[in-house]
């Protein structure tokens, strides 16, 4: 925070972009905007004019005024993120189509939220220009995307839940 941002070697800066999905996370557990969909990436500048960055006086009164989600729709995020994150991740290693449903259901890490997901042919659904497409079909850019999104989500709900220092934040893969 202390930085210019061109004072920031090139991985801190990217690192500090992807910041801002953990903020979507935050801003919608104030309940102050919506959480965007798992495979798209929140609005930088709707989030911070939704804290009040860079205003003071805003900001202030957004902290003596704020309350959380309730802990059930702060763990029912959690879990969501977890099941989009783990999904991709395993394509990551395995890149073959799964049967996401079943697999979320029947899981040795135990049941998955994939209430948030959208599906084709029972695999995790994600956005291409034409329109959803499952996660085999989908261009390794989107794929690389939707999986940094969904991390920093997982990491940012874990943290309200746990509580700690963020950037120390231990997530279950």
């Amino acid at each position: 925070l202390q930085a210019g941002i061109e004072m920031l070697d090139d991985r801190a800066g990217v690192d500090a972009a992807w910041r801002i999905e953990g903020l979507a996370v935050l801003v919608w557990a104030l309940g102050l905007a919506p959480l965007p969909p798992y495979d798209v990436l929140a609005d930088a500048d709707a989030l911070n004019d939704a804290i009040g960055y860079l205003d003071a006086p805003r900001a202030n009164a957004l902290v003596a005024s704020a309350h959380l989600m309730p802990r059930e729709r702060l763990d029912a995020v959690c879990r969501q993120a977890r099941a989009i994150h783990w999904r991709l991740r395993e394509f990551r290693l395995q890149p073959a189509p799964i049967d996401f449903v079943t697999t979320a259901t029947d899981s040795l890490l135990g049941s998955m939220d994939v209430s948030w997901c959208r599906f084709v042919n029972d695999d995790l659904a994600l956005r291409s220009d034409g329109g959803d497409v499952a996660i085999i079909d989908a261009d390794d850019d989107v794929v690389d995307q939707v999986q940094s999104v969904a991390y920093e989500r997982y990491v940012a709900a874990t943290w309200l839940l746990h509580g700690g220092t963020y950037s120390n934040v231990q997530i279950q893969v």
